[in-house]
């Protein structure tokens, strides 16, 4: 069944808010290393009014406070990859941070550490689990 674009499997109807949603979540994704997503061009790119993305975004405390969301969660995973170890400043420009301190001043306000604390926290967590299973792997000489 199609409406206005829209697919629904059998007894199961797309509610047009959640659908707008998705396409809004779409393209934040494909925008997000652009720096400023531009709520205008969002509108165009998905074919919807300002006022009905607000409301899809409206529990998340608006468009550009999810936008941000997704960018510190991208982040935060980029930062735990140990094996890529991708330097900060890349990570910033890659998801769209205007530099490196952008980055860490809103990272330290959404996880309570900067960036650099992080990586180091999850890498000396990794080192003593390592460690701790490399003991329980050797048998005591006792």
């Amino acid at each position: 069944m199609t409406l206005s674009g829209l697919v629904a499997s059998p007894g199961h109807a797309v509610r047009p808010a959640a659908a707008l949603r998705r396409r809004a979540e779409e393209a934040i994704e494909r925008r997000l290393g652009a720096g400023n997503i531009g709520i205008a061009d969002l509108c165009v790119d998905i074919g919807t009014s300002r006022a009905r993305l607000f409301a899809a975004f409206r529990a998340d405390g608006g468009v550009q406070h999810f936008i941000m969301r997704v960018r510190l969660e991208r982040a935060r995973a980029a930062l735990a990859e140990p094996d890529r170890a991708e330097p900060i400043g890349t990570i910033a420009e890659r998801l769209g941070f205007s530099d490196a301190s952008h980055l860490s001043r809103t990272f330290r306000q959404r996880y309570g550490m900067t960036p650099r604390d992080y990586r180091h926290l999850l890498v000396t967590d990794r080192d003593a689990v390592a460690a701790q299973e490399a003991e329980e792997i050797v048998p005591s000489a006792t």
